[in-house]
This record gives structure tokens, C-alpha cells and sequence, in this order.
């Protein structure tokens, strides 16, 4: 079963239909907060930057109420000059604070971030996420945490696994 950004669904829909066929896909964030909530997560925003897309999932009493895909990915900050990933990370983290208000509705959004990205750019994007996710929290704070196997326990293998694995997994969970 394919995983695919939800910005990419409405493609795949529409490529297909003309040929009177029908797929079945998931939604990479839906099925990383689909994982979370088995690993018992009850209210959190699970944040997947990935390559060239960044997903989010909200979470609450343990269900995904929703999600949002968008096009900045670990590509786009490889692509800037020095000095300009901080302003980046922020201009980031204000697109997955507006994704997650955007996909919980008029629902509060959780204080618990889980956030999946590379060592690399781990510190700079968990600071501005806190930040940004601050902002829209009524008392503000908030943390941001590491989404990594450990914390969507129950997941045996004998390699490491990031945050791509995750997601596969969860697609063929559901």
C-alpha cells in the first residue's frame, strides 16, 4: 500500500479516475499519528519533516482529528546560504503551527509536540517550533520532544530505524 503526502492525494485521484480505477492510499501523517495513538499517545501534534514535504497530525483523547502535508522539506533549508536556517526554521515553524491550527479546527491544540527530523537540524527546528506552537497555545509553552521508535514503542527491528521507516510502518499498520 503506498504512503503518499496528503498533497499529493488529490493527484493521484484524479490521474486515476479517468481510467474507471480505484487505490487505496494513506496519508503519510495520518498514519504516523495513526502509530502514535497505538503506542498510546493521546494528545500530541506529530511533526514529519521529511525530504521535500513536512507533515502534520493532530492528536486528541487518542485520535487523529486531522492532518495537513506541506511542500518545505530538509531540502529546502540544504538550499539556503549560511545564516539563513534560522530565519528558516522559523518561517517552518510558523507553517506547521498554521497546519496544525488549520487541521485541529476549533478544537485547542495539544502542548505535547513530537517532531521527526534529522540530527542535523534537530535543535534549531525544535527551538523555533516551541516558539511558534507557544503562540497559539492559550497559557502558552508547550514542548517539543523527538518522535523516534522509542516513543512509539512496540516496534522490534534489528536496524535503527528514522523517522521515514516510521511512517511505513504505520502505513502498513492501518
Amino acid at each position: 500500500m503506498p504512503v503518499l503526502p496528503l498533497a499529493q492525494s488529490s493527484g493521484l485521484d484524479a490521474a486515476l479516475a479517468p481510467l474507471g480505477r480505484a487505490t487505496r492510499y494513506v496519508g503519510a501523517a495520518l498514519a504516523l499519528g495513526a502509530l502514535a495513538v497505538q503506542s498510546g499517545v493521546e494528545d500530541a501534534i506529530v511533526v514529519s519533516l521529511g525530504r521535500e514535504m513536512t507533515d502534520v497530525c493532530v492528536l486528541r483523547d487518542g485520535v487523529p482529528i486531522g492532518a495537513r502535508s506541506f511542500s518545505i522539506g530538509a531540502a529546502s533549508f540544504d538550499r539556503r546560504p549560511d545564516g539563513g536556517a534560522p530565519a528558516d526554521a522559523e518561517v517552518w515553524a510558523r507553517c506547521v503551527a498554521l497546519s496544525a491550527s488549520d487541521a485541529a479546527g476549533t478544537i485547542a491544540l495539544p502542548a505535547r509536540v513530537l517532531l521527526g527530523t534529522d540530527a542535523v537540524r534537530a535543535a534549531m527546528l525544535t527551538s523555533a517550533l516551541q516558539e511558534a506552537i507557544a503562540r497559539r497555545l492559550p497559557a502558552g509553552g508547550g514542548t517539543v520532544t523527538a518522535l523516534m521508535p522509542a516513543v512509539v514503542g512496540g516496534i522490534a527491528s534489528e536496524t535503527p530505524l528514522d523517522v521515514a521507516d516510521l511512517a511505513a510502518i504505520a502505513a502498513a499498520c492501518v
